[in-house]
């Protein structure tokens, strides 16, 4: 190779590592440990099994796009991580997603959950209440120590408050009707949890991100895994900017499309009816 070739090379590879955008230096000691005997968040779930859990950390970066920042939910089959999702080059904007990564050992559930939120996300996008559901915007597997997990991405959203529900519970039944009658889906799994809601405004998720809070740990005695405390305080409720807060149903785990449900004694799901909402008589007190 040419002197000439070789510093046109070395030229190129300078000038796109400047164009890249450089990774956020997390703090090396994330927060004081949890004492071992403490369970932690997933540890609760039954049949808890640390080793199908991926062992996610701070600061880790996932497909050589998303850099891991807090662990800001979990649950028996899965964690979800606050992440960045790097861009390519420093001129393109950057986003803040919420990683859902699933375990090892629910890999047939991860393909059903994905399923049901694209077959969603495909039914009729000028319907006015199909941002009241709340599917993934991408997926993507990653190699773990016992297997392969699904991640899901999807947008950030704070958990829901239940007096915020009560007032928002006609949006959520049309969001339900919208589900039944425009996707042909039952959700079967409607709880406080798996309701959200979205942020006020854009300093919310950018003012959680730039604080980095203390993240809680302890290690796994039997498979060596870091436990993070989940962290998902994202500070009051702004009732000023209340109209802006769009609640949004989510996790599709568990959710049954109608136009496939199997025969069980001469029952077909085809046969199956809803009253739309729009029938529905409420009767006063």
């Amino acid at each position: 190779m040419s002197p000439l070739h070789r510093l046109t090379l070395n030229s190129r590879r300078t000038m796109f590592a400047f164009a890249k955008k450089s990774l956020w230096q997390l703090p090396p000691h994330p927060g004081p440990t949890i004492p071992r005997q403490e369970p932690v968040d997933e540890e609760l779930c039954p049949d808890y099994d640390s080793a199908t859990y991926y062992p996610a950390k701070p600061g880790e970066i996932l497909e050589q796009r998303f850099q891991l920042l807090s662990k800001i939910g979990w649950g028996s089959q899965s964690t979800v991580w606050l992440a960045r999702d790097i861009p390519k080059f420093r001129w393109q904007p950057e986003e803040t997603v919420a990683l859902k990564i699933i375990n090892s050992n629910d890999g047939d559930s991860a393909l059903h959950e994905r399923e049901i939120e694209k077959h969603v996300s495909q039914q009729n996008p000028e319907h006015r209440w199909g941002v009241i559901l709340r599917t993934c915007l991408d997926d993507f597997e990653i190699p773990g120590p016992q297997g392969k997990h699904m991640c899901l991405k999807r947008f950030v959203d704070r958990k829901l408050p239940l007096p915020i529900a009560k007032a928002y519970i006609y949006f959520l039944l049309v969001g339900l009707d919208s589900l039944h009658s425009e996707c042909k889906v039952v959700h079967t799994d409607l709880k406080l949890e798996n309701i959200l809601l979205s942020f006020e405004n854009e300093n919310i998720l950018t003012n959680f991100v730039k604080r980095q809070q203390p993240r809680q740990y302890k290690i796994d005695g039997e498979s060596g895994r870091t436990i993070y405390r989940c962290c998902n305080d994202f500070g009051p409720l702004d009732a000023k900017e209340i109209k802006n807060m769009v609640p949004k149903i989510s996790d599709f785990g568990l959710a049954t499309r109608l136009d496939e449900l199997p025969s069980y004694d001469g029952m077909v799901g085809s046969n199956w009816t809803f009253t739309p909402f729009n029938q529905i008589t409420v009767l006063p007190r």
